[in-house]
C-alpha cells in the first residue's frame, strides 16, 4: 500500500468538520473556547416550577396508595403499643434484678 492514495485534508475542510461532539451534545464553535452552549430546550425550569412539579407527583402517587381500614389500623396498632410494654417490662424487670444483685454484692446502694 502506498501512502500516496490517502488524501489529507485541507486547511478549509478541516473548519467545515462537524464540531466536537461531547456528551451528546454540540458545541458551538462559535463561542469563546472553552465554553459549551446547550440549546434553549435543555435549560432546567426554575426551582418553583421544578418543586410545584414533583409535588403535583407525590398526591398523584398517594391517590394509588392502598390505605388500610380503620380496624386493621386500630388493631396493628394495638399490636405495637402491647409489644412495646412487653419490652419495657421485661427491660424493667432485669434492670431491677441487676440492680438488687449489685446492691447484695458491694454493699452499695445505686439510689
Amino acid at each position: 500500500m502506498s501512502d500516496k492514495n490517502i488524501k489529507e485534508p485541507s486547511v478549509k475542510e478541516e473548519k467545515k468538520a462537524v464540531s466536537v461532539v461531547k456528551d451528546n451534545k454540540p458545541i458551538n464553535d462559535d463561542k469563546k473556547k472553552g465554553k459549551e452552549t446547550r440549546p434553549n430546550k435543555d435549560k432546567k425550569p426554575n426551582i418553583f416550577v421544578r418543586f410545584w412539579k414533583k409535588t403535583k407527583e407525590i398526591f398523584s402517587e398517594l391517590r394509588k396508595v392502598t390505605w388500610p381500614s380503620m380496624a386493621k389500623t386500630v388493631k396493628q396498632t394495638g399490636v405495637v403499643l402491647g409489644v412495646t410494654l412487653f419490652f419495657v417490662v421485661t427491660i424493667g424487670a432485669f434492670n431491677f434484678l441487676f440492680s438488687y444483685l449489685y446492691t447484695l454484692m458491694t454493699g452499695v446502694s445505686m439510689f
